[in-house]
């Protein structure tokens, strides 16, 4: 299970607040305090200097989340960004990033741990490149699709800000009149209430999250004891006995749209009225016959976060799956390597590479994937991220895992399980590099109807 949800959202709301200045604001989950946030900006040459601060503190399957992002960024004088740093500490690491704009593309570095990656991001012609994506607004344009740098996945994120219109909104100065924007943004989407003058109301994000204005000594007082992952969990209308052996299950969803869901092997999306139905058949190892079809090099490759052509990993790959011929079988001993390796803390809420992962031996879902892809790849199998949701505790939670190429069908492996294949509770949303598996949607006000288990 994955304390993803919470950092994007602190990154995509940090993003869209620059233009304010001196402000504080507080951060609640389904009205309970989890953290705060801290803006300011002063002029800078012909542009721009702002500082933010983001604070979260709560709770991750019962372990303590602490994440802090510190976010400098300097603009020129038409507003567009320059440089911007970030700074994000939380269980014990520190993640360093610095993105710097040029004409065509984005120069970025990520450092933790003394271990640097870099990146070179192409900027989309004729894009707007902002690291505000309410700016424009407060500006009175009306702009079109607004692209903003993501520090974890060092890639550009393609937000859509639309004006929804005008509301009354409730606020501890008395009822005023906001402007309403909905803000999609794949990695959290947000509807912000602005002022006349442009300045936040508030703004709310999935799972009951809400940032409201509020003085430092409120921003500074003590968090609660809010558990993101219970909160972002989707409870079906009834449990689903013996899950982890189901390998057929159909299930009716409302409340949101499925366009982006995958249709494939693994799980089928068929609309109906009042919502869709998914019924998902994961593929099981037994009676696959794997052949060396070539897919896509991607996942034969090295890439962000997946170090699968260095040394370190080949070698290991190479004594994990010693006097193993077969793909499924070398697969399934690099699983159960990882299954052994990583022992569980939900208390570091940053994106890690694979070095990090191995060199601590403790993490969340998402980095068991990421540990697992690059062994699989150091070992010459294709392979892909995923991120989905996976029953448990009565519940579906936000988790990961990844997929191999077998030559016929892509076959799912989930290393924080010890079973071999997949169960039918594994629900798919997106697949592919680490930002596209990463930065994926949420299924967030989803009602679940257990049809068929």
């Amino acid at each position: 299970m994955t304390n993803r949800s919470i950092s994007i959202f602190l990154f995509a709301f940090a993003a869209c607040t620059s233009h304010a200045a001196d402000e504080w604001m507080l951060v609640r989950l389904k009205g309970e305090k989890i953290g705060h946030m801290s803006y300011s900006s002063r002029p800078e040459g012909d542009g721009k200097l702002s500082f933010s601060t983001s604070v979260m503190d709560g709770k991750m399957l019962g372990f303590t989340l602490q994440i802090k992002i510190e976010t400098k960024t300097w603009t020129d004088a038409k507003g567009d960004p320059k440089r911007i740093e970030f700074v994000t500490e939380s269980g014990g690491k520190t993640q360093t990033v610095v993105a710097t704009f040029e004409a065509k593309s984005i120069q970025a570095t990520s450092t933790m741990d003394g271990r640097t990656t870099k990146a070179t991001i192409p900027i989309p012609e004729g894009a707007a490149i902002t690291d505000d994506p309410l700016t424009p607004f407060v500006e009175g344009k009306a702009p079109g699709p607004i692209y903003v740098f993501d520090p974890n996945t060092l890639a550009l994120v393609r937000c859509e800000p639309q004006v929804k219109g005008k509301e009354k909104l409730q606020t501890s100065a008395g009822e005023v009149e906001a402007t309403v924007i909905d803000l999609r943004d794949p990695r959290a989407p947000m509807t912000v209430y602005l002022s006349g003058k442009g300045d936040i109301l508030k703004a709310t994000g999935p799972f009951g999250m809400e940032i409201v204005p509020c003085t430092k000594e409120e921003a500074l007082a003590a968090s609660g004891d809010a558990d993101i992952a219970t909160a972002s969990s989707i409870t079906p209308d009834r449990p689903i006995k013996d899950s982890y052996r189901i390998k057929n299950l159909k299930l009716k969803f409302s409340g949101v749209d499925p366009a982006r869901l995958p249709s494939d092997d693994h799980q089928t999306v068929e609309k109906v009225e009042g919502g869709f139905i998914l019924t998902i058949h994961p593929v099981q190892p037994d009676g696959l016959q794997p052949s060396e079809t070539p897919t896509d090099p991607r996942w034969s490759q090295a890439d962000l976060r997946v170090p699968s052509d260095k040394k370190r990993f080949i070698e290991l790959a190479k004594s994990i799956t010693q006097g193993k011929a077969a793909m499924l079988d070398r697969a399934e001993a690099i699983r159960n390597f990882v299954l052994g390796k990583i022992r569980a803390n939900a208390g570091i809420g940053v994106l890690r590479d694979a070095d990090d992962v191995l060199d601590t031996g403790e993490g969340v879902c998402r980095d068991h994937a990421v540990l697992m892809a690059t062994l699989l790849r150091a070992d010459g199998i294709p392979t892909r991220l995923v991120s989905g949701l996976v029953y448990g505790m009565g519940a579906f939670y936000y988790h990961a895992w990844v997929e191999i190429w077998t030559g016929q069908k892509w076959l799912g492996l989930d290393s924080t399980r010890p079973s071999k294949g997949l169960d039918a509770t594994h629900i798919k949303i997106a697949q592919g590099t680490v930002g596209e598996a990463f930065t994926s949607f949420l299924l967030d006000g989803a009602k679940v109807t257990v049809v068929k288990d």
